[in-house]
């Protein structure tokens, strides 16, 4: 059982981090200047976005239907 949170919490913290690095290059990306600045933080955003919820879904795969 300690193993299933564990998994949970690296899995899920993990995802949760990705998410917020995504919103920042979002803000960033808002208070870039230049276009290719905002396609770089655009395409950042969604790259963070991308890899946040395959996390997530590595985590669930893993869990399976542990939680």
């Amino acid at each position: 059982m300690l193993g299933v949170i564990l998994i949970a919490l690296i899995g899920y913290g993990t995802a949760a981090l990705l998410f917020a690095m995504a919103l920042q290059a979002l803000a960033d990306g808002v208070k870039a200047t230049t276009k290719s600045a905002r396609r770089e933080e655009r395409n950042a955003f969604y790259g963070g976005i991308f890899l946040a919820l395959a996390m997530a879904g590595v985590t669930r795969w893993l869990l399976g239907g542990a939680l």
